[in-house]
């Protein structure tokens, strides 16, 4: 598990899952059922990053991928043929620059109108986005960071804002700061600026920037939250020229001061993940496990961070991504462990005080650290026993060769004395064919009588059918 994305993909109307694992791009639709497979498509080389977003003349969403051998590539999905296409692709390697020793970083502008890569220390590379999503010529800006942490876009800036996570050397990476860069698209000449956003000695570990659609962004730090505004900043040199404090509360001012950060303690975490439920509230997964809900306290008339609060949830598989689907439902991808799909309910669960329902669990077998071949019953088929995952979600696994079996839907009943299927028979059905392709209901033999399930939709529910000259009901 690498990477997971939330957007309408396959249609406007669809919520679609998005999973990169490896060399695998996996398509998911949010139904009433759950999670349903839609298509599972190979990507040549390892998949390090991905990001989706919606081209200013489509209606649907776009897939930006970026792979181990620096190939990029924007994928659509095809309604007419059903499958997942290609609509630019392009390698991104320099001919001359030193490549990171940390991650490769991406970042897409809410406008959907520049994609920036962080691939050489020192440089951040600009593709510029056309309307239909197709990439257009790129450029390399060279700046002064060379230890970028993170990277992100800002909302609601007239020019695409990237916001910068870097730290101050290899040596003393505790040291965090932050700076904006502004970038200005022109016919013929692309500049990028300094923004008009920055701040230094930002908590130490800060490792993560969040965008907020109303604007600014937050800063996760093993520490401390912080918000910072684009609110323009006031002229404290003046007030305080005339005597007046400068602070933070707003007294000596009719409004506070909307530029300056907010800040509140958390309880000492790396965090791994996040994902946004919507512009006031963000799920947080850290190295141990637990899931929180940042919660930001608004002024709705000035769009003002006043306060923010952190509650915890529960604990989880070590995340290594966040997806909000929707209905207070969230996809937990671990890399390290068994991902989940987790349901976020208003009532505790447990003593502890979490509230957290596991849905579904899907199997990772991997990393593995190690690995042997045993024959357990000396009948010469070996069977592979893994040491798999790390930290608390490691887990000893035995993979075997067999049928798989999958359940599809159940139902709680008692005092079954017998069981078959039938076929569904009359008008929609004609040919022999298909009344052997699908057998649409179950018959259960009681003591006491006879019931009929259906399957519609992958569940079975009660049928009223006519079997022989007799009526069967619930």
């Amino acid at each position: 598990m690498d990477r997971s994305v939330v957007g309408h993909f396959t249609s406007p109307a669809d919520t679609n899952l998005i999973i990169s694992k490896g060399t695998q791009v996996e398509l998911y639709k949010l139904s009433a059922e759950g999670l349903v497979a839609v298509t599972s498509v190979p990507i040549y080389g390892t998949i390090i990053s991905m990001e989706i977003f919606r081209p200013i003349n489509e209606i649907q969403d776009a897939l930006v991928l970026l792979t181990n051998k620096l190939d990029c590539m924007v994928l659509f999905w095809n309604p007419a043929s059903g499958a997942i296409e290609t609509r630019a692709a392009g390698n991104v390697r320099e001919r001359v620059g030193r490549l990171s020793d940390d991650a490769f970083l991406t970042a897409i502008d809410p406008g959907s109108r520049a994609l920036a890569l962080h691939l050489y220390d020192g440089f951040v590379k600009i593709a510029p986005l056309g309307g239909r999503g197709e990439l257009r010529e790129a450029f390399s800006q060279r700046i002064e960071e060379m230890n970028i942490v993170d990277m992100r876009f800002l909302y609601g800036c007239e020019r695409p804002t990237l916001a910068i996570l870097y730290a101050d050397s290899r040596e003393n990476r505790d040291t965090r700061h932050l700076k904006t860069y502004e970038l200005a698209l022109g016919e013929r000449r692309h500049e990028l600026k300094r923004g008009p956003l920055s701040a230094s000695n930002i908590d130490a570990g800060s490792n993560m920037i969040i965008p907020v659609p109303f604007g600014g962004c937050i800063v996760l730090g093993e520490r401390i939250i912080t918000y910072f505004s684009m609110a323009p900043a006031r002229n404290r040199e003046r007030r305080q020229f005339h005597g007046m404090a400068d602070d933070t509360s707003g007294a000596g001012s009719s409004t506070p001061d909307m530029s300056l950060p907010v800040s509140i303690a958390v309880h000492p975490a790396v965090f791994r993940a996040w994902g946004r439920i919507d512009s006031t509230r963000y799920l947080l997964g850290d190295h141990a496990g637990r899931l929180s809900m940042l919660t930001l306290c608004v002024d709705q008339g000035r769009h003002h961070v006043s306060d923010m609060c952190v509650d915890f949830l529960g604990v989880t598989s070590i995340a290594s991504t966040i997806s909000y689907l929707d209905n207070a439902h969230a996809y937990i991808g671990s890399h390290l462990g068994d991902s989940q799909l987790v349901q976020i309910v208003e009532a505790p669960q447990t003593p502890d005080g979490t509230k957290l329902l596991v849905r579904d669990t899907f199997l990772n077998v991997g990393p593995i650290m190690d690995f042997v071949v045993v024959d357990f019953d000396q009948r010469g088929q070996g069977q592979v026993v893994t040491c798999s995952g790390g930290y608390k979600d490691g887990a000893v696994h035995v993979v075997r060769n067999g049928i798989g079996i999958s359940e599809i839907s159940s139902s709680k009943l008692s005092g079954v004395q017998g069981l078959w299927s039938l076929p569904a028979c009359g008008p929609s059905i004609k040919t022999e064919e298909e009344k052997e392709e699908e057998d649409k209901f179950l018959v259960l033999s009681f003591v006491g009588g006879t019931q009929v399930l259906e399957m519609n939709n992958n569940r079975l529910d009660v049928s009223a059918v006519e079997i022989g000259r007799a009526s069967c009901r619930e």
